[in-house]
């Protein structure tokens, strides 16, 4: 029941041919549909987080660049999901992550220079990754 649950939302394994990590599933299209929509795409990341691990938030960061919906929603997912682990232990491809994370981070400042939302929280982000 959780595979086919997890291939609904996320894809088959098979989908190589799509360069995304969510897959495309449910929560890619709908990622891909409400772009603009930051509070959506923040619980599709946060999902994606959940079961895919920070390499699969980062990925979709790397993909979409200069996206304010994806850049902000990633750290916001990226926070809650290193912000999580101060009560609970990282699992270990989160831990792996933590470099990649700090990467997506610094990285998501550059083209929101001028953004205080999206400077504060990657500032916020930074520091729960290295916590």
């Amino acid at each position: 029941v959780r595979m086919i649950f997890c291939e609904g939302l996320f894809g088959t394994s098979s989908d190589s041919q799509n360069t995304s990590v969510i897959g495309v599933g449910l929560l890619s299209k709908v990622a891909a549909e409400h772009e603009s929509n930051t509070s959506l795409q923040g619980i599709v990341m946060w999902i994606a987080g959940l079961a895919r691990g920070a390499a699969a938030i980062v990925r979709e960061m790397e993909l979409h660049p200069t996206s304010y919906g994806v850049q902000l929603s990633g750290l916001r997912a990226l926070a809650a999901l290193y912000g999580d682990h101060v009560e609970a232990e990282a699992s270990e491809s989160d831990v792996a992550a933590r470099p990649a994370s700090l990467k997506a981070a610094l990285a998501a400042m550059n083209p929101f220079r001028e953004n205080l939302i999206v400077l504060q929280n990657a500032c916020f982000t930074l520091s729960a990754v290295v916590d």
